[in-house]
């Protein structure tokens, strides 16, 4: 049998995963309970770790949705009201969705999400169908509210996780990217209007909050709660800053092997790759203390950090929270693992990624699960001994 790194959880003994033999239609992605500790959200005005659980030995299980939010899409009137509250802890078999946030190595984890559900015979891992043929992968752009409000019926619990970003480098590198694809001029005073326009503020929270999580300023709610609100609505989030660490933590959470979530990265901006829709190469990012001296004082203003304080406590947050869940899994050693695979995957894919896998013929990406996500992956497959699940699906 050939070695399969992974992360070592303990599978549930109502379902155990397994990749051989397999059967003989789809195999089934399993999930387990974790203990973990919980993090409260303290009410001053500051994120920080005093108010964690100190108790350790506490079961806090990983959180899957049931009942799906249809609100706004005139189904079931005020029956459809969401209160988030229907969730299991240990379901045999799962929906995935990847909540894709733009500029958050969302190109990336979209592949990986793909990845995931290629090798573990979930449907969808190279279309863009919402839970079509459950259970099904959904990793492609859409914010949360309107992801629920779409008239789909879960007939799996659903995983629910997303990535977030430091609001000033998730800001800059989405006007980068416009300036790539030739929506924004490259000039000091476009990048000091798109800083100050609504895609950098608040855009992280706004994007990811469910149809119940609008936060109000007069409706006495205050940010705290709203931001503990909107992370009770997902099974994880991690954190790009921390992308190798979210990615295990991922691993680990879902009972799937390192080499599910290893990844060749994309639209790195100094690969001199092209953008895929304007073909244009994309703009190299400078570093922010080389930035322009009327951006870098409108980044330390107050202006700025208040237009953008909703965005600067999840990111804290879910920081924290992903912290927490390196402490609780005991992930330390696998992350230098998942480290040492990935150097290894850059130095025999990158360029073939780059090169050979990502090349476009009548608007097809050779060697990519769909569009721009997860190419380079027959180069993974041949390198680390990947199989895909038995799936209808698969080409």
């Amino acid at each position: 049998a050939r070695h399969r790194a992974s992360v070592g959880l303990h599978r549930s003994p109502m379902a155990s995963f397994s990749r051989s033999p397999r059967p003989p239609c789809r195999a089934q992605l399993v999930f387990a309970t974790l203990s973990i500790v919980a993090l409260h959200l303290p009410a001053s005005a500051a994120v920080n770790t005093t108010g964690m659980a100190q108790d350790h030995d506490s079961e806090i299980p990983v959180r899957y949705l049931t009942t799906w939010s249809r609100i706004g899409a005139g189904s079931c009137g005020d029956d459809c009201a969401a209160s988030y509250s229907n969730y299991t802890t240990q379901p045999a078999t799962i929906n995935l969705l990847y909540v894709k946030l733009p500029k958050t190595a969302s190109t990336t984890t979209a592949g990986i999400a793909r990845r995931i559900a290629r090798n573990n015979g979930l449907s969808n891992w190279n279309g863009v169908k919402l839970f079509v043929d459950q259970p099904s992968v959904w990793s492609n752009h859409m914010p949360r509210n309107e992801i629920d409000s779409h008239p789909v019926d879960l007939n799996f619990p659903a995983f629910v996780f997303s990535m977030v970003r430091h609001p000033v480098s998730r800001c800059l590198s989405m006007y980068y990217y416009q300036v790539t694809r030739g929506d924004q001029l490259n000039t000091e005073e476009a990048k000091l209007n798109f800083i100050k326009s609504d895609e950098c503020r608040n855009y992280q929270y706004e994007y990811l909050r469910t149809n119940d999580t609008t936060f109000m300023e007069n409706d006495g709610q205050s940010e705290h709660e709203a931001v503990k609100h909107l992370l009770a609505q997902y099974s994880f989030i991690g954190v790009v800053e921390m992308y190798e660490e979210s990615l295990v933590v991922l691993a680990k959470l879902l009972g799937v092997p390192l080499t599910d979530v290893l990844h060749v990265p994309s639209r790195v901006s100094s690969s001199g790759l092209k953008e895929h829709s304007s073909h244009n190469v994309f703009v190299p990012h400078p570093e922010l203390e080389d930035e322009d001296p009327s951006v870098l004082a409108y980044l330390e203003s107050r202006e700025w950090r208040e237009s953008n304080r909703l965005d600067y406590l999840l990111h804290d947050a879910s920081m924290q929270m992903l912290k927490q869940w390196i402490s609780a899994t005991s992930v330390e050693s696998s992350v230098h693992m998942f480290k040492e695979m990935e150097a290894r995957a850059a130095e025999k894919c990158a360029d073939e990624s780059t090169h050979k896998w990502y090349k476009k013929v009548a608007h097809i990406y050779q060697w990519c699960y769909w569009n721009d996500n997860g190419c380079g992956y027959p180069c993974l497959d041949a390198e680390f001994g990947e199989k895909p699940a038995n799936n209808s699906n698969l080409a």
